[in-house]
């Protein structure tokens, strides 16, 4: 209860005192920006229509196909294997689960590479 008295109090300061010249210069520059700016996805159409068109049909292509395997594994493993339906599922939960940590982590050891293979030789 204190606390929330307390950031009561700090917050009633807060919003007594102006703002120094420099953020409010800033805080104007930004909302320009922002103004002129477009949507990112409509910019990124516009400049790269190509690329963009690409990368939305590999991704479409790779989740495709993730999407069929798992079909056809699940079903082979319940009706041929005599595998649980849940357990499978859990399974590829699990996959999920570490592919959310080994994704990131291939990504990071490409990138170490990356730049380590462009380092001057000695």
């Amino acid at each position: 209860m204190f606390s929330l008295i307390l950031v009561a109090i700090a917050w009633w300061m807060r919003n007594g005192m102006d703002e120094s010249q420099e953020f409010e210069a800033n805080k104007t520059l930004q909302e320009r920006a922002n103004k002129l700016r477009p949507f990112p996805i409509f910019e990124a159409l516009r400049k790269h229509p190509k690329a963009f068109l690409l990368i939305i049909a590999l991704r479409l292509g790779e989740l495709l196909t993730m999407y069929i395997v798992t079909t056809f594994a699940l079903n082979y493993s319940t009706a041929h294997l005599g595998l649980s339906r849940y357990m499978f599922l859990n399974i590829g939960l699990l996959v999920g689960a570490i592919s959310c940590f080994s994704i990131p982590a291939f990504a990071w050891l490409t990138a170490s590479a990356v730049v380590v293979s462009m380092l001057p030789e000695r």
